[in-house]
């Protein structure tokens, strides 16, 4: 007994070294890569051969097409390219990947996290979900071209050979064309297996809340912008994965996870199956554990507007503050990018290019500085609504940021790009202005 106790601990240790090891070889963006490049490569190169077969088996002989022959090359394609074939071998060869993605979700808040039987199984089901796609895409996309090519075909009363040289024009731009969905089907994987690990992360840490975060830039979407900074409880995020788990088909799939446009309600109206990303293909987003409860207060001005209220009013303090953070951590570290309609039109730029300094007396470079230098060291920041002068123009939300040491204020999108650096006479005199038709966000300490 306690030769198999020392055994049993040296295995662990083993296994934790080789672990270790492991750890720092996985890497969140290589492992999606990697996942892009197996469902691209391994449809292309088996739909190739799938389509060379069915052209030889129709094209050997000149005499008119019959249909029971046709039927049953269908047959063949559809055995090769369907769940049965591309799709188990999908299964098979991705596991590994999966099943890392997992892991790196579940420990990103439970450091010691193990795999239990009950994560094997929801990988198993998330590798289902595949074969679920892989059948309705075969279904409504390869299939019904072969049969739309073999039709006309016959309709024309051509030869083999003609249906033969249809077939590799049509299917060949099938194939081709498809590399795409291929890689939007693995990015989704990638993204539902490690937020479902991160739940299960959650689960085992005894975390009860969570917060979006998004990727803010050019390319962000109208849902994550929306979602982001968000605090859901856990136990939402966990019904959710449930319902995702326990779907068996296209429809189930998206009733557990629909990808909405937008979502402009208060966190706590958030529908039972809106919440765990991805909220689209190709999502970035992502769930962090909240370690430590954010307190903030916000405070509505006295001459705000009660539609912008009403807007703002969809965010709490907390989720305003979370996000404003996040801006300011960005500024400070990537920095903000510049929208590019307001970097021709900002006053202060216009007055640089006339007089060749603006407002601040800054050259370009000084002036960019001193705009993310007002965001990292804002002494208060205000929440505003921009309404567009054009008919309905989706309001966005604004963080102004004000800093005494540079002397400036900065407007920040919510999606993370800057709308101005402006310069003030009276600090104190200006942001009690500004507070009257705004709301002034504050952290408790």
């Amino acid at each position: 007994m306690v030769t198999r106790r020392i055994k049993s601990k040296h295995a662990a240790r083993i296994y934790a070294a080789l672990w270790r090891v492991r750890k720092e070889k996985l890497d969140p963006d290589k492992l999606r890569a990697n996942l892009r490049k197996l469902y691209r490569l391994t449809f292309v190169s088996e739909g190739r051969k799938a389509i060379a077969e069915a052209i030889s088996a129709v094209g050997e002989m000149d005499g008119p097409v019959d249909m029971s022959e046709a039927d049953e090359v269908m047959d063949t394609l559809d055995n090769r390219l369907g769940v049965a074939g591309l799709g188990k071998r999908l299964q098979t060869e991705s596991t590994v990947i999966v099943r890392d993605l997992f892991s790196l979700g579940a420990r990103q808040t439970a450091a010691k996290y193990k795999l239990n039987l009950t994560d094997h199984k929801a990988i198993k089901i998330l590798q289902d979900h595949d074969l679920i796609w892989i059948g309705d895409h075969n279904d409504k996309e390869l299939m019904p071209k072969f049969r739309e090519i073999t039709t006309d075909v016959m309709q024309r009363g051509y030869s083999r050979r003609k249906l033969a040289e249809a077939l590799s024009e049509g299917l060949g731009d099938v194939v081709d064309g498809d590399k795409d969905y291929w890689t939007d089907l693995a990015d989704h994987t990638a993204t539902k297996a490690r937020e479902i690990g991160r739940i299960a992360g959650f689960e085992a840490a005894g975390i009860e809340q969570a917060r979006v975060k998004a990727v803010l830039d050019g390319k962000t979407s109208e849902i994550c912008r929306d979602m982001n900074g968000r605090i859901i409880n856990v136990s939402h995020l966990s019904a959710q994965k449930e319902k995702i788990l326990s779907a068996t088909s296209v429809e189930e799939l998206k009733k557990a996870a629909p990808w909405p446009r937008r979502f402009q309600e208060k966190t706590q109206n958030l529908p039972e199956n809106i919440g765990l990303p991805p909220y689209h293909y190709r999502c970035r987003t992502t769930l962090f554990a909240i370690l430590k409860p954010v307190k903030a207060t916000a405070e509505f001005g006295d001459k705000m507007r009660q539609a912008d209220k009403d807007h703002l009013d969809f965010l709490t303090p907390e989720e305003h503050f979370l996000r404003s953070r996040d801006l300011q951590k960005r500024a400070g570290s990537l920095g903000l990018n510049w929208d590019t309609g307001d970097w021709k039109d900002d006053v202060t730029k216009a007055r640089m290019a006339k007089h060749g300094l603006g407002g601040f007396g800054d050259d370009p470079k000084e002036y960019g500085k001193r705009a993310l230098d007002t965001v990292t060291g804002a002494d208060e920041v205000l929440v505003q609504v921009y309404r567009a002068g054009r008919i309905n123009a989706v309001p966005r939300i604004q963080y102004r940021y004000y800093c005494r040491k540079t002397g400036a204020q900065t407007v920040v999108d919510d999606s993370g790009q800057v709308r101005g650096c402006y310069p003030f006479a009276n600090h104190e005199r200006e942001l009690a202005r500004a507070k009257e038709k705004r709301l002034c966000l504050q952290e408790k300490i």
